[in-house]
């Protein structure tokens, strides 16, 4: 076996140093040139040996750390491709030509579980790939909270004002301009979707009947293709039915507690006994996290597995959790990730039943 210092390029100048050990070392110290004796020569040699080594095993582990950072950099490489290629995906069905109006309903008798934090969300996320042909609707029999957690807009119209002062102007073709819509949603920036508040006094309420919320339904339809409906918690009344009826797509809002999921099933149950099955097995239900309420989120995703067509997961976010104005910008990125994800299973839905 060859000796490694032989083959060092560098031990032919270390064994030609004049000796610096023992009286030979002495001496060169006062100004002489001697050569290092056999025994410091091996010294030097088994020195340069232990270098020699050392050096090897740094440059195995520079090898093994630069093929790790290789893997790790395919893997990497990989993982973003496998993601852009998901979001091209997702972006490509959220933008489908449904040629009609669709409706997407959010409903759960139970309040609290997110159904305006999702449809606000979903219509953000939608909105942003569509551009613009979108609006998101608080169809609710009672006073409803989007319009407090949408972004400001300079009125506070609502759809009660709609019905009072212009619904009847689009019951002729002159008068049915999308202009006349706008002064009663409200813009969302960036996000490019609009919104159709509920009235914040009860007082006006009575009038967004079963019969109220068709009129309005038709009217947005002729200017959105996809229409996000947040309902009410009582689905026995006209105005739910109505809406659910008008529904193309129902996504089913849950939290982690079992209180949200058991109105959710009672909910089904009804829908199914009225002939809305196919509805069902259709639905999407978004099953959130919390920082505060905690369930089983494997038990109460077990409970719909076999009744919906998905069942997919909302990351707790803060400023959701908040309960204040949603900038969906502020989001964390996961969770924005989760509403495209979850508007693509939506928009998978709808592209369905337009193919069928």
């Amino acid at each position: 076996m060859s000796d490694p210092v032989e083959a060092d390029p560098r031990w032919s100048d270390i064994s030609q140093q004049p000796a610096t050990h023992g009286f030979r070392g002495t001496l060169n110290s006062m100004g002489l040139k001697l050569a290092p004796t056999d025994e410091e020569l091996a010294e030097r040699r088994e020195s340069q040996r232990q270098e020699i080594a050392r050096e090897e095993e740094a440059r195995r582990a520079d090898e093994q750390l630069a093929q790790e950072e290789a893997v790790k950099e395919t893997r990497r490489a990989a993982r973003e491709r496998e993601a852009a290629e998901k979001d091209r995906a997702e972006r490509a069905i959220i933008q489908t030509n449904y040629e009609e109006p669709k409706t997407v309903g959010f409903m759960n008798d139970k309040g609290g579980v997110g159904k305006t934090t999702d449809a606000l969300c979903i219509a953000a996320a939608a909105g942003r790939i569509r551009g613009g042909d979108v609006i998101a609707w608080d169809a609710n029999e009672t006073r409803g909270t989007m319009g407090f957690r949408a972004l400001k807009d300079r009125h506070s119209r609502s759809v009660v004002d709609f019905l009072d002062e212009a619904a009847e102007d689009f019951r002729t073709v002159e008068g049915s301009r999308r202009t006349t819509l706008s002064r009663y949603t409200r813009g969302q920036g960036d996000n490019q979707f609009a919104v159709l508040a509920s009235d914040e006094s009860r007082k006006k309420q009575d009038q967004v009947d079963g019969d109220a919320f068709r009129t309005v339904h038709e009217i947005v339809g002729r200017f959105h293709s996809l229409i996000i409906v947040d309902t009410g918690n009582n689905h026995e009344v006209s105005h739910f039915k109505a809406a659910l009826a008008a529904t193309d797509q129902l996504v089913i809002p849950v939290s982690p507690g079992e209180d949200g999921a058991y109105a959710a099933e009672l909910m089904l149950d009804n829908f199914i006994s009225w002939g809305y099955g196919d509805l069902v097995k259709n639905a999407v239900v978004l099953l959130h996290d919390s920082a505060t309420q905690h369930g089983d989120a494997r038990a109460i995703a077990a409970k719909f597995e076999n009744r919906v067509r998905a069942i997919l997961p909302i990351p707790f976010d803060p400023i959701l959790d908040a309960g204040g104005e949603i900038d969906f910008d502020a989001l964390k990125p996961a969770t924005r990730a989760a509403y495209q994800t979850a508007a693509a299973a939506i928009s998978h839905g709808l592209a369905d039943s337009k193919e069928h």
